[in-house]
């Protein structure tokens, strides 16, 4: 059941990293896909303007580069020379001096800049150098605090912040820049062994690990030794777990309290649930023959669901188990489960049947080749099926197992968002052995026609945006509809942005952009 390892994997992912949007450079896009009310666009794919919702084109197709707007009102635009420019809603140029690039702007409305003379500084979002360019380096930071690099032959790094006060000296080979999230963040030494710092400039857990990640959300510092052996520490440095687990140790809500446990395992693969202050909550073993990693384990502990699965060397279920080591499944049970219902799937009589956790039959599926699995809404459940003849299905039930929706055109992809969080579910339909999309509404109405090529940059990635809108493709060209599939911008396009640099020929306005 790839899909729902695929998700488990996501979550853990999520607890240790920070998304790009407001993440770990703290830029200000948001998340709309007309951010301020305008999209950059580009006809001829060279020459980019910016189109608001009305698809009006309000800032001429004039330059190389052009980003999103920030939440300070402004966008940065390349001219033909490959200088930056910062310029309003309206596409008035604001004055700067001696720029020649220009970073992203932080949720404040500062970047960092480089000059005429490849030095680099702060300006804020009108234009005012804050921060005169005599550094080598500086990258963004979200809370104001900037990670330099002084000019000397190992290009050690250091925190300074807006005023240029020196937080920390260059000390460091890395510095990771911070989330905004959380106040550590993670250093790499001399030595290239991994440690944290917090926003003071304060060693937390010294650089003496082979690798080190940030639980941002709990403010704690994962740590893996030399010999692949985990522990974690909380912000003032203290341990809370030893170096003798052999999978990453995150917290998160895992039993109907609320709870935050977080799963240990030793080498011998006792599995043990602590608590934040590291007490013991229960201990068990895991059932024999389990795979375990010792980084993105093999073994799956459930985070949210108060359940642990297992699997073996044929990718088997060895079972579900709960929080105390209680088995709810039988081993080679294909199950998927959460804080509701969990499944037991015969692999040999292809038989689906979800259970409530007091054993109650719900729901049972057969006569199905292949099952795959979409939850975590608050409402309903998809399950989607192949049968003998390789069509694909969607059913959609709540949680009581009454069928919502059920349809035939539907197919899954693992790298598409089935329903995403506007609400709308992709349909596909093959029209003379080309797949097109459209959409479903929340209330499983069909909105849009299957009409669209799918483009995974856009598409794949986002679905709709929250402001309503979708990018999407007629013959290799970018559009723009809304909700009720109207459309918004028309399908002649050769691409549209929204990640903060344009597409120019042999990358050099991202190497230019990002200053690297």
């Amino acid at each position: 059941m790839k899909k729902y390892m695929m998700t488990v994997l996501m979550i853990l992912v999520s607890l240790l990293l920070v998304s790009c949007t407001k993440g770990t450079n703290g830029n200000s896009y948001g998340d709309d896909l007309f951010h301020q009310g305008l999209l950059p666009v580009t006809e001829d794919g060279v020459l980019w303007g910016y189109a608001n919702t009305k698809g009006e084109i309000v800032i001429e197709q004039l330059y190389i580069g052009a980003t999103n707007f920030y939440d300070c009102g402004v966008a940065v635009v390349y001219d033909e020379g490959r200088v930056a420019h910062i310029i309003d809603t309206e596409g008035n140029i604001i004055p700067t001096e001696g720029v020649k690039s220009i970073h992203e702007f932080n949720s404040s409305g500062y970047a960092p800049f480089l000059s005429s003379d490849l030095q680099m500084g702060i300006l804020d979002c009108e234009g005012n150098i804050v921060l005169d360019a005599t550094y080598k380096m500086i990258f963004p930071s979200f809370l104001n605090i900037f990670i330099f690099i002084e000019d000397s032959p190992r290009e050690l790094q250091g925190l300074i912040d807006i005023e240029g006060n020196v937080i920390l000296d260059a000390t460091y080979n890395y510095i990771k820049p911070f989330s905004g999230i959380s106040n550590l963040t993670q250093v790499t030494g001399e030595d290239n062994m991994e440690g944290a710092i917090n926003s003071d400039g304060e060693v937390v857990v010294e650089p003496i690990y082979e690798n080190i990640l940030i639980d941002y959300y709990h403010n704690f510092v994962l740590a893996r030794d030399m010999d692949g052996m985990w522990g974690l520490f909380d912000s003032d440095g203290t341990a809370i777990v030893d170096m003798d687990s052999i999978i990453p140790v995150v917290f998160d809500e895992t039993n109907k309290d609320g709870e935050k446990l977080a799963t240990m395992i030793d080498e011998d693969h006792n599995i043990t649930m602590i608590d934040e202050d590291g007490e013991v909550v229960s201990t068990f073993m895991a059932p024999e023959g389990a795979i375990f990693g010792n980084y993105y384990p093999l073994y799956i502990p459930m985070y949210n669901y108060g359940v642990n699965g297992f699997r073996s060397t044929d990718s088997y279920s060895l079972g579900i188990y709960d929080i105390y080591g209680n088995q709810l499944t039988d081993e080679n049970d294909v199950g998927w489960y959460n804080d509701l219902l969990y499944t037991k799937y015969d692999l040999d009589n292809h038989q689906l049947v979800f259970y409530t956790y007091d054993q109650e039959v719900v729901l049972e599926i057969e006569d199905h080749i292949s099952v795959d699995l979409d939850t975590g809404y608050p409402d309903y459940f998809t399950i989607y099926t192949i049968d003998e003849n390789k069509l694909y299905s969607i059913h959609i039930f709540d949680y009581d197992g009454n069928p919502i929706y059920e349809g035939s055109k539907l197919s899954y992809n693992e790298m598409y968002l089935p329903v995403n969080q506007n609400g709308y579910t992709l349909i596909n339909e093959e029209v003379n052995g080309e797949y097109l999309f459209g959409f479903l509404d929340s209330d499983f109405n069909e909105v849009i026609e299957p009409t669209f090529a799918l483009d995974q940059e856009y598409v794949g990635r986002w679905g709709f945006y929250p402001d309503g809108y979708a990018v999407l493709s007629i013959d290799e060209k970018y559009g723009v509809i809304d909700g009720k599939g109207n459309v918004i911008l028309d399908f002649i396009y050769e691409d549209m942005n929204r990640i903060g640099f344009s597409k120019v020929e042999d990358n050099w306005l991202y190497r230019l952009y990002t200053i690297y």
